[in-house]
């Protein structure tokens, strides 16, 4: 039984490290003790899509900083 508890940790942090708020982390844990497979790979990629639509926002803010300090830096040179 310790292996179970030891695996089901693994997988709460595991879910905890990827980003998953409680929310998510209960909707997934539901699925995994039903055993609905589909119902967990939604979550993971319904989680996954989002962390990319952050990450884009990120790089496009990213460029904007870029984008100002390569007009900070043409001015500085005249």
């Amino acid at each position: 039984m310790g292996s179970k508890s030891q695996n089901w940790e693994e997988l709460v942090q595991n879910l905890k490290d990827s980003g998953c708020g409680s929310d998510i982390i209960k909707r997934y844990l539901d699925c995994y003790g039903c055993g609905d497979s589909k119902g967990k790979k939604r979550i993971l990629e319904n989680h996954r899509r989002q962390l990319l639509e952050e990450l884009h926002q990120c790089q496009s803010k990213i460029d904007c900083l870029d984008y100002l300090r390569y007009q900070n830096q043409k001015k500085e040179e005249k």
